[in-house]
């Protein structure tokens, strides 16, 4: 069996393999919330607010932030989705 089938990362002549996984970048296709989170945008309006409610629930419980702080972040990531289908157009 040689060193690859093995699961080594080593090849045969004792050189490391080079191994990236790239997460591409979703520019056109996600949204940017204020923590640096990456949101993928759904074509589905309730889908996409249940994501983006999703989102905001994880600051409430994670960050103890206000009720106001959480319908700021809100806020802006729908106002960044509608951003997104007028630049579509």
């Amino acid at each position: 069996m040689n060193n690859l089938a093995s699961g080594s990362k080593t090849m045969k002549r004792g050189t490391k393999r080079k191994v990236e996984h790239k997460i591409p970048k979703l520019k056109k296709s996600t949204i940017m919330c204020q923590c640096g989170a990456q949101i993928l945008l759904l074509p589905d309006f309730k889908e996409m607010d249940l994501s983006l409610e999703a989102h905001v629930s994880k600051h409430r419980k994670n960050d103890k932030i206000s009720e106001v702080e959480a319908e700021a972040i809100l806020d802006d990531l729908i106002a960044q989705v509608f951003e997104k289908i007028i630049q579509e157009d």
